[in-house]
């Protein structure tokens, strides 16, 4: 017993034995996911004094190493580890990306039981509670109305942007920058209770010298009331406070705590500018004065100017004081503030007020290069500038137009609110365009961006760019006054190419459009393959039509692309395809039955010829970009857009990228001519496919009866029997209708009939027939249609009739074919009808069909059926 005990290991042990053998190769994998944490402990840091921090992990058996906050690799190897806390002194940044990078939690990583544990440390900012000084704990919610947290920073500083405000946060354990500037205003809805029992710990230091940092202010929040507005102890400077005009405000005074009772305050108020403080009375209707317990409240019912100043509760508490102002909103200058206003000959400069009852105090101030400053007020004249007030209550200006304003900036004022705008002499722009364009005509439109005097006029530009003649003024399309229409008839000086400008005078000088012309040689062409714009390359099977599109941009040289200049190149050679016209800028080609013959490089061509006068001036030609394309064979199919040997479709090894040559539908496919067999009576067949022609014939082909089920194949099998006493999968003896043999015993070379009628005309010469079509078809329709395609076949062996399209399979839905015999001739030969009928067509449904005829000794491809299915 004792020897076999001996061998024994744990698990635990043997995992604690591989990570004492290879500690390296485990921190290089990372640490393993932490089954449970199991303690942890806080270690107090001081950034200022503290240039590294040892930390031990608890003495515990297992150790694996130790893991950093996120758990994603190794800081130690070892259970006593140094963080290193070193940053650039005097560099805020640096000490952030320190406190970032180390300060938080460390897990100490142990392997007990199977789990994986951990201890973590926790390297934190955050001060003990006898580090901050009882008197630096503020407590508020305790009394009434809402409570201000407003603690000020008294570390020395140059400038007060100088000072950054931090806050503690526990889940990272380190303070996060939070504010800048000498005082927090910060009401109770700022403060944050995320640190345990309310504790909130802001902390102050200079940006300069980020070393000297004091922990000036606590608090503790409980039970808080809110209300307006209260001052508190500010180091004289006053609080202050905007209201807005018309709006009450309440002042609030309160004892040395929150519980204490005291004695009735006495107010006093001092305007701005004034020394002297004054007693204030519970007589004047706007304010009201209340003593309760353990405060005093002074509420301005309306607040307006003459209540603007310092307030204080008690005559020798120069302390405890707040300033407030009347706030009256800000003024805006309508549609140009703080932007440019074009100067015109007459203008009109809208000031919105916000407080309309005091429009009189409202100005505007104009600022002139070398001139003093000019103030206006409301409804007055100065100088040529006149102010009045509008009818919603507002302040406006006009004046004509005067040298002494460009660039010139014009102020509002209302009390202290302030907008503007630069004035600057901005031309009116005109833009041309063709609005339309004819063989013999064009129609032009002139817009312009604002309205003045002089209408705009259209010109046909000369070769030197000066105007040559106007042309033809036309009653305006639309209601705006600044749209101007033009009209240019076809004349032997003008044939072909031609340019124009509009043209208008505006306060003496001369403005001018752009120029537009009747061509353009930005004009350019773009192939489409089967709606595919500019493919470098498309792989087709043979056998299918592929469509070829050129599509062309712009306004051609000669206005309109001539049809004859159009055409297909392969190869950098011309072929000949039939040309369709689509549309005036689309015209199509159609590659009809391609194969690999017609592998190789496409692009649309185009040859121009536009004229000037009577003499061509401009000839050319330019093509789109070019398009590989390429078809595949019989034996082939068309893989990552090449073409591959049909064998490696369906051998279980993958081709293409995407899998396709191995994917279910196309492996589980049959031919066009082929059923598959399916699991028939609880029975898998043992074929995947048979001939359609193999249906009803009397010989289970699939291994499972399913080809011999008249219920299933129905259209295969006959609609009409001449040998009545015959079963479905039976025929009778040629000119006998009493003697049945199964129809695969026709034309087999063995003799079933008395004389062996069985076998008579059985020569593939004479055995089978197709009488339609008799020649290629093309139909036309719309989608919605509904048609049938109809093959009559004859045979001396009952002919099948099969559909393909484009050489393959049917479409999967919308389309159903059938068999019937028509005829069965005393000789024994039989004319079978196969119908394929579309209920509803469909867009995709176009393409190339045929029929096919077969029987036992021969099988013969009908004509094309080529439908064409359009919108």
């Amino acid at each position: 017993m004792a020897s076999r005990c001996t061998g024994k290991m744990t698990l635990e042990s043997a995992l604690l034995l591989l990570l004492a053998l290879s500690a390296t190769e485990t921190l290089a994998q990372g640490p393993p996911n932490v089954t449970r944490y199991i303690g942890d402990s806080l270690v107090q840091v001081n950034i200022s004094t503290d240039s590294s921090k040892s930390l031990n992990c608890p003495n515990r058996e297992g150790f694996i190493g130790v893991a950093n906050r996120e758990g994603n690799n190794y800081v130690s190897s070892r259970p006593t580890f140094t963080v290193d806390l070193s940053y650039t002194r005097g560099d805020l940044t640096d000490l952030q990306r320190m406190r970032r990078e180390r300060l938080g939690a460390y897990h100490c990583l142990y392997l007990e039981g199977g789990n994986v544990n951990a201890y973590s440390l926790i390297l934190t900012e955050k001060p003990r509670p006898e580090q901050i000084p009882n008197s630096d704990i503020k407590r508020v919610g305790t009394g009434h109305g809402e409570d201000l947290f407003e603690p000020y920073c008294r570390i020395p500083a140059a400038d007060s942007s100088d000072l950054v405000w931090e806050l503690y946060r526990d889940n990272s354990g380190l303070f996060e920058r939070y504010s800048t500037g000498r005082m927090l205003s910060l009401t109770y809805t700022a403060l944050s209770r995320e640190h345990g029992n309310g504790m909130t710990i802001y902390r102050c230091y200079n940006r300069r010298n980020p070393e000297k940092i004091q922990y000036n202010w606590a608090m503790y929040s409980e039970n808080l009331q809110i209300r307006p507005v209260r001052a508190s102890n500010y180091e004289n400077t006053p609080l202050q406070y905007n209201v807005r005009y018309q709006a009450p405000i309440t002042l609030e005074c309160h004892g040395n705590g929150s519980t204490t009772a005291i004695k009735q305050p006495t107010w006093m108020f001092k305007r701005d500018g004034s020394e002297v403080y004054t007693q204030l009375a519970d007589a004047s209707p706007a304010l009201e004065i209340k003593y309760l317990t353990t405060l005093s409240t002074l509420t301005i019912q309306r607040m307006t100017p003459q209540y603007s100043g310092y307030y204080k509760c008690d005559k020798d508490d120069i302390n405890h004081a707040v300033k407030i102002s009347v706030n009256y909103g800000e003024v805006i200058i309508k549609e140009y503030s703080k932007s440019s206003y074009p100067l015109t000959q007459n203008n009109y400069i809208v000031c919105e007020l916000p407080e309309k009852s005091m429009k009189e105090q409202a100005t505007f101030t104009l600022y002139r290069t070398g001139l003093p400053p000019l103030t206006i007020t409301g409804s007055t004249s100065v100088e040529g500038f006149t102010t009045s007030f509008d009818s919603q209550g507002n302040l406006a200006i006009s004046f004509t137009k005067r040298s002494d304003m460009e660039d010139c900036r014009l102020v509002c004022k209302f009390f202290g609110s302030s907008d503007y705008t630069t004035i600057k002499t901005v031309l009116p722009k005109l833009t041309l365009s063709i609005e339309r364009s004819g063989a013999s005509f064009e129609i032009l439109s002139c817009e312009r961006d604002r309205s003045f005097r002089e209408q705009p006029k259209v010109y046909v530009l000369s070769n030197n760019g000066s105007l040559w003649w106007p042309i033809k003024s036309l009653p305006s399309s639309s209601s705006s006054v600044n749209s101007f229409r033009f009209y240019q008839t076809r004349t032997p000086e003008i044939r072909n190419f031609v340019q124009y400008i509009c043209t208008a005078t505006y306060d003496g000088q001369e403005l001018r459009s752009n120029i537009v012309s009747n061509g353009s040689p930005d004009v350019s062409v773009d192939l489409y393959v089967e709606g595919e714009k500019s493919p470098p390359r498309r792989v087709f099977l043979s056998g299918r039509d592929v469509t070829l599109e050129c599509h062309f941009n712009g306004i051609p040289f000669n206005r309109d692309v001539q049809p004859a200049g159009v055409s297909i190149f392969k190869n950098d050679e011309r072929i000949s395809l039939s040309q369709e016209i689509v549309s005036p800028t689309v015209f199509r080609y159609v590659l009809r039955n391609a194969g690999p013959s017609d592998n190789g490089n496409y692009r649309c061509n185009y040859n121009f010829a536009a004229f000037y006068r009577t003499s061509v001036s401009i000839t050319g030609s330019f093509s789109s970009s070019t398009s590989n394309l390429q078809f595949c064979t019989g034996a082939q199919f068309v893989c990552d857009q090449t073409c591959k040997d049909a064998s490696l479709m369906c051998d279980k090894k993958a081709d293409c990228s995407d899998g396709a040559d191995e994917a279910p539908e196309n492996c589980d496919k049959c031919e066009p001519n082929e059923v598959k067999c399916e699991t028939h009576n609880g029975q898998s067949p043992t074929k995947r496919c048979v001939l359609k022609h193999w249906l009803c014939d009397g010989q289970d082909d699939c291994g499972n009866g399913y080809d011999e089920n008249l219920s299933l194949h129905s259209k295969f099998c006959f609609k009409e029997n001449t040998c009545t006493r015959c079963r479905p999968e039976e025929t009778c003896c040629p000119r006998s209708s009493d003697k049945c043999i199964q129809r695969n015993y026709e034309c087999d070379k063995e003799n079933d009939c008395d004389g062996g009628t069985d076998e008579l005309m059985c020569d593939p010469t004479q055995c089978l027939r197709l009488l339609e079509p008799t020649t290629r078809l093309v139909l036309r329709k719309r989608v919605g249609d509904s048609i049938s395609m109809t093959c009559i076949a004859r045979g001396m062996d009952r002919p099948t009739i099969n559909w393909r399209r484009n050489w393959a399979s049917l479409p999967r839905n919308g389309v159903e074919e059938s068999n019937e015999v028509t005829e069965r001739e005393p000789v024994g030969r039989y004319t079978v009808l196969g119908t394929l009928q579309f209920v509803s067509l469909t867009k995709n449904m176009s393409g190339i069909y045929n029929c096919e005829a077969v029987n036992n000794c021969k099988r013969e491809l009908s004509y094309e059926i080529d439908l064409r299915v359009s919108d």
